[in-house]
């Protein structure tokens, strides 16, 4: 079984996004592949520090079985094609011995969140509160900043949204078609996945964007 090595930025993102590589692997057909645990790089900056993402991407090529890499991180306020450029750039720069590809979710990771929120919303959270059923979001939804603060202001009073035991839960939740047909970013995201099982397919190490 090979394996897609994830590069993320945050503690939420250790348990979440495998568990999205996996739910969009099975989405596109592909049982042959599965998602290792990968490694938290503590933030987009520590990213940006060229032998600290080499490390990183050395230590996953070390690994059995691992056949690509998926980097994912927040835009924030940053613009998500200039930061997946430097990104991709920087990784051409190190020079790789397997696929690698860069995903920017615009402008947060909670922004697929609101892609598919019509199975996310009704959902049991962590220490016992729930996304009500019938909370709704309007508007583009990688305009929206601030996502992780407009999810806790749908919790009964008292309880707030915890990226790091919360977001592994949504997104077990997320419907990959929805999410494609309302997130641009959700979108890049499931080709950067087929980008990478196609070069796999062929052993060819490439870098995309």
């Amino acid at each position: 079984m090979r394996k897609i090595f994830p590069i993320v930025e945050g503690e939420g993102e250790i348990e979440a996004v495998p568990k999205l590589i996996v739910k969009i692997l099975h989405h596109l057909g592909r049982y042959d592949f599965v998602s290792v645990a990968g490694r938290n790089a503590r933030g987009c900056d520590n990213l940006k520090k060229r032998e600290f993402l080499e490390r990183l991407i050395r230590a996953a090529e070390e690994l059995d079985g691992v056949a690509a890499v998926l980097i994912v991180v927040d835009a924030d306020d940053n613009c998500p094609k200039v930061l997946a450029a430097e990104l991709s750039q920087t990784v051409r720069e190190i020079g790789v011995r397997v696929a690698v590809a860069v995903v920017v979710a615009n402008r947060e990771y909670e922004a697929w969140f609101l892609a598919s929120l019509a199975t996310i919303a009704g959902q049991n959270l962590t220490g016992g509160s729930v996304l009500p059923a019938d909370c709704k979001f309007v508007g583009d939804v990688e305009a929206k900043s601030g996502v992780k603060e407009w999810i806790t202001a749908q919790l009964p009073k008292g309880f707030s949204y915890k990226p790091r035991t919360d977001q592994g839960v949504l997104t077990q939740k997320i419907d990959v078609e929805l999410a494609v047909q309302n997130s641009r970013s959700f979108r890049r995201l499931v080709h950067a996945i087929e980008l990478l099982v196609d070069a796999a397919d062929t052993n060819a190490a490439t870098v995309s964007p």
